[in-house]
């Protein structure tokens, strides 16, 4: 491996923001790199806080003829402030990624890094002497 593309560290992640990002955009993880334990935190595209929800918005119609008519008119600003109010879907809070869960692998081994031009996720420890 090209070792100006490896990401090195001495010691495992102590949580969660310091693990090391793995995955394809649909389905990843975080490797937190330990030395007999490793734990990857899992997470799949399709797990997300709250239930199903009706995002349409019925005033859509109402302001696209709206936005024609203050563009027509050389309305930019309104026209923008209309659209942004009419026209997105509605969204009464953001709805936030889930963890999917734990992994949890027993091994004996020493060091991790992130390969980001491969996407993979290493993990090597080395014996002390």
């Amino acid at each position: 491996m090209d070792s100006e593309i490896l990401i090195w560290y001495k010691k495992p992640a102590e949580n969660f923001n310091e693990a090391l990002p793995i995955g394809n955009g649909r389905i990843g993880g975080m490797v937190f790199g330990g030395k007999e334990k490793e734990i990857i935190k899992l997470n799949e595209d399709s797990i997300w806080s709250g239930g199903k929800r009706n995002r349409n918005n019925p005033n859509a119609f109402e302001g696209f003829q709206e936005v024609r008519t203050l563009l027509s008119s050389g309305k930019i600003l309104e026209a923008e402030k209309t659209a942004f109010e009419k026209m997105q879907g509605i969204s009464f809070n953001s709805r936030h990624y889930m963890p999917l869960g734990d992994l949890f692998i027993d091994m004996k081994l020493n060091g991790a890094h992130l390969d980001i031009l491969h996407a993979i996720s290493h993990t090597l420890w080395i014996r002390g002497k």
